[in-house]
Formats: structure tokens, sequence, C-alpha cells
């Protein structure tokens, strides 16, 4: 059960990832660390 719950957690990581991959590549790049310390945690 918890490793299909990281599976889901992964997935609905990468849907959101897909949704904001081009503001992240438009923005500077502390916003950058800021966003993948908040997806880490």
């Amino acid at each position: 059960m918890h490793l299909c719950a990281c599976f889901l957690t992964m997935l609905l990581k990468n849907k959101y990832l897909k949704q904001i991959h081009k503001y992240i590549i438009q923005s500077s790049f502390p916003i950058k660390i800021i966003i993948i310390i908040i997806f880490l945690q």
C-alpha cells in the first residue's frame, strides 16, 4: 500500500510539473530551487 501511495504521489507530481513546466523554464533560478524543495517535502 505504501509503495502504491508513493507511486500515485509521483504521478500527481508529474502531472503538476507538466502543467507548470513552461513557468519553471521562464522562472529565475532561485524559484526553481524553491519549487524543487516543495516537491521533495
